[in-house]
């Protein structure tokens, strides 16, 4: 009885198959084939859809392919008259896809054909390129016997939009291609089974391009519709008003130019340059997270690399500036990628001191062999005017109150006490303790940007002298290199220096000390001056040094900025953050992220920048600008918002990528959220947290204190 009134059930292929299959051996009797013989006596039984064909009225084909099935529609003013479905053979599926619609419009009309021959009929397909089908130059065999078929009618060709052919549409694709097969099935068991699934993701998530669905993509775009246009496809064409100019541009450039016009064609329902597939605008993002993103086909290569991927294949107006300014705004590239360091930021010397001591600088030089006085660190203190320097034997183990002491017994007992003191953030200069003695003495502490020691450019500078002469005179065994600080201290003091134009001895002493090897030392000495006489060469001495450093200055600033640039960074701009000016080791660096981040900038200085750092990060906010680099924010890759109710927070928070801070008082976690603009942080109260799968948040914590605690 089923077979009698197939013509009539829709489906009815589709529906009978689990029984076919059955009596076909190719499975055993189960729940499915019940289910298909219940929903089959539902058909029998139920009330027909179906009007009588009268000869004379109206009547519309409708037609649907795809590579698995067919479906069409016989109407009669909008009443249905009958439907048909069938899957297609396996050697049809391989056929081209304007060849497909082109079988099936044959095998419909073969179909109905003691219907609609002999009567006026419309034709309504959703493959454009059939419209020019009597216009092809030279068909083969196949195509044109199909063609002398369709000869044998009398019928109008219309072309309908695929979101308007809902029954043929609809039929052509059956149910079963949406329900999870077995091995799906299997897949997401793996998935569940996994710790940590994102690991096999971006395999599962892969889909294939597929132009020939983007027919409504192409007309929505001002480009391709204009192509299409020129090309007879399409006569009324509805532009968004933004778009007007740009489409009119179009039209204007393709009819001042044959040749261009010349290398578009429309085959098979795709749109072709040069044999390169038309990307529309709304599939470009698309195509670039494929062939850039992907964890197959991407990798995150740089511009050349995607470029040369994408031409060969596709093409667009303009790819090449869309492709680098879509890899720019890569996060993954911005943060994972090596890190080339610029010269940003233009030289900013110190200011030249205004006479001996009042300004010095410090640093301490460590990793040092082990003497037999248990020294392993200099305390190295220079005078930023006369460049006289002192070098003090000191422990690795000395504190703040120490390096009181040390300055209380080397460098005020002789010189006085200074205005200001130049120093890195050493934990020894950043003590409450030792602010609060200097503040108190009215030396005012100038601290260098975390991790750039240039900024006391000086004090590195005699730290490598320094070096240089420990290793020319130690000895092999190493262990007696504090006995020779006042040897080394003494021919570095009384060594002509070119910023200042002669010694270090000089400028402080008016003088030159006496070298046991010149015995006419003492009758050149300006010890013999009279105290007037020796007054006046000591201010000759200082108002030359003066001179000298400047003109020192200026020359190592003209020449150290022709290679550097000025700070352009702005308030409340967001930027990424080098590892290396916070990280002093951790596990795996070469596999984690280079850059931290984004962070936004709260002050500017001239080479600095103070960062809005999570309170969880301990070193200083003040950074040099050589460690950051513009974060640049493409909205387009992020199309969620940050989630607003306790519910929405819980339902995804799967989509946590990162703990980014904690508040230890309210026991709160600041996230940052998959597919959410970066800048953006969510707060996840510690209830809402613990709703996480035990692996998820065991990762997330993990990383977060590894961020701590190594910086």
């Amino acid at each position: 009885m089923v077979n009698y009134y197939r013509k009539f059930i829709p489906q009815c292929s589709l529906l009978s198959k689990p029984i076919i299959e059955f009596i076909s051996k190719k499975c055993d009797w189960s729940k499915k084939q019940d289910q298909a013989v219940i929903t089959l006596k539902q058909k029998l039984c139920s009330a027909p859809v179906l009007v009588p064909f009268i000869p004379g009225d109206e009547y519309r084909l409708s037609t649907d392919a795809s590579t698995i099935a067919l479906g069409v529609v016989l109407e009669r003013l909008g009443q249905l008259v009958g439907v048909i479905d069938y899957f297609s053979k396996t050697t049809q599926a391989h056929y081209p896809v304007g060849e497909i619609e082109l079988l099936y419009i044959i095998q419909n009309l073969q179909h109905f054909k003691y219907y609609l021959h002999g009567h006026h009929f419309i034709l309504r397909t959703d493959h454009i390129s059939l419209l020019a089908y009597r216009n092809k130059k030279e068909p083969s065999a196949r195509i044109s016997r199909w063609l002398d078929f369709l000869a044998e009618f009398d019928f109008t060709l219309e072309y309908i939009k695929g979101s308007l052919n809902h029954v043929a549409d609809t039929l052509s694709r059956p149910a079963t291609k949406n329900e999870i097969t077995t091995n799906e099935v299997n897949k997401v068991a793996i998935i569940e089974e996994i710790e940590d699934p994102t690991l096999v993701f971006p395999i599962n998530s892969i889909e294939r391009i597929s132009p020939v669905d983007w027919y409504e993509d192409w007309i929505q775009d001002p480009w391709s519709v204009a192509v299409l246009v020129h090309l007879g496809l399409i006569q009324d064409v509805k532009i968004n008003p933004t778009d007007k100019s740009l489409f009119d541009k179009y039209i204007k450039k393709l009819k001042l130019s044959k040749k261009a016009m010349a290398r578009y064609k429309f085959d098979d329902q795709i749109l072709y340059y040069d044999d390169r597939v038309c990307i529309p605008r709304s599939r470009r993002t698309e195509l670039l997270n494929i062939y850039h993103d992907n964890i197959l086909h991407g990798g995150h290569f740089g511009e050349v690399t995607t470029i040369n991927k994408i031409c060969p294949n596709y093409y667009w107006p303009s790819m090449t500036v869309d492709i680098r300014t879509y890899i720019k705004g890569c996060l993954q590239c911005q943060i994972m990628k090596k890190f080339r360091p610029k010269k940003d930021g233009q030289l900013e010397p110190l200011d030249i001191p205004q006479g001996r001591w009042l300004e010095l600088s410090i640093d301490f030089v460590t990793r040092l062999p082990t003497t037999q006085s248990q020294n392993d660190m200099i305390m190295v203190v220079v005078d930023r005017f006369s460049k006289r320097a002192h070098f003090i034997a000191t422990q690795i183990s000395l504190g703040s109150v120490g390096t009181l002491d040390l300055f209380y017994r080397f460098i005020f007992a002789y010189h006085g006490f200074p205005r200001t003191i130049v120093s890195d953030r050493d934990i020894r200069f950043t003590s409450s303790f030792y602010k609060e003695v200097t503040e108190r003495l009215g030396i005012k502490l100038l601290l260098s940007s975390s991790n750039h020691p240039q900024t006391d450019g000086q004090t590195e500078s005699v730290n490598k002298t320094l070096g240089r002469l420990l290793r020319s005179y130690r000895s092999q065994d190493q262990d007696n290199w504090d006995h020779l600080l006042p040897q080394v201290e003494f021919v570095y003091n009384s060594t002509f220096q070119r910023s200042i134009q002669a010694s270090p001895f000089e400028v402080d002493l008016g003088y030159v000390p006496n070298e046991p090897l010149l015995d006419i030392g003492n009758e050149l000495s300006a010890r013999n001056l009279s105290a007037v006489d020796l007054s006046k060469t000591i201010k000759a001495i200082s108002l030359r040094t003066t001179d000298f450093l400047k003109q020192s200055q200026e020359d190592m600033e003209s020449h150290a900025n022709e290679t550097r640039t000025a700070n352009d960074y702005k308030l409340s701009e967001y930027v990424l953050l080098h590892r290396d000016a916070y990280f002093t080791g951790g596990k795996y660096l070469k596999i984690q992220p280079i850059f931290l981040g984004q962070f936004k900038i709260v002050k500017i200085g001239k080479n600095t920048v103070e960062l809005d750092l999570p309170s969880s990060f301990k070193k200083h906010r003040v950074i040099n600008i050589k460690w950051i680099k513009k974060f640049v924010l493409d909205k387009d890759r992020y199309p969620k918002s940050l989630p607003r109710t306790s519910i929405e927070r819980i339902q995804r928070a799967q989509e946590i990528i990162a703990v980014i801070g904690y508040d230890v008082e309210s026991h709160e976690y600041y996230c940052k959220m998959k597919d959410v603009d970066p800048t953006l942080t969510c707060t996840y109260s510690l209830e809402e947290f613990n709703k996480l799968t035990s692996s998820k948040k065991s990762s997330l914590l993990n990383n977060f204190n590894t961020l701590v605690n190594t910086n």
